[in-house]
């Protein structure tokens, strides 16, 4: 069975409540989008959100492949084959305006490294 689970989930601890409550959008930080770990443990991301730092910079696709995380400039890249999702979301979140970067397969291309800047974006609250 595959586990779809969008990021923006992960991120509890960030989530700011600053729409009114019939709209039923909440204000989130991080990168926007949305993973699957596969049955062989790679990591893909499935889509972007709308308006999201990833989708707004136009360096990450759906179907790229992630193989690595760095959290923080000037740390390492950490290697995600295998980790379970949450550990993934808390590699890939942080502060907003920091960077965070991801080495990505894609397909049809050699391994490629961009960095997102983590942002703020909305999000319906899924009810």
């Amino acid at each position: 069975m595959k586990r779809t689970l969008s990021l923006v989930s992960l991120l509890v601890g960030l989530i700011a409540f600053s729409a009114p409550a019939s709209a039923k959008m909440i204000e989130v930080i991080g990168i926007g989008v949305n993973v699957d770990i596969t049955t062989d443990g790679k990591v893909m991301i499935v889509s972007l959100i709308k308006d999201a730092p990833a989708e707004r910079g136009g360096l990450v696709n759906a179907n790229d492949q992630i193989i690595a995380v760095q959290n923080v400039p000037g740390s390492g890249f950490v290697a995600v084959a295998g980790k379970k999702i949450e550990d993934v979301g808390a590699l890939i979140r942080g502060p907003e305006g920091v960077v965070v970067g991801l080495k990505l397969v894609r397909a049809g291309s050699p391994e490629l490294t961009v960095n997102v800047v983590r942002g703020k974006f909305m999000v319906d609250d899924g009810t």
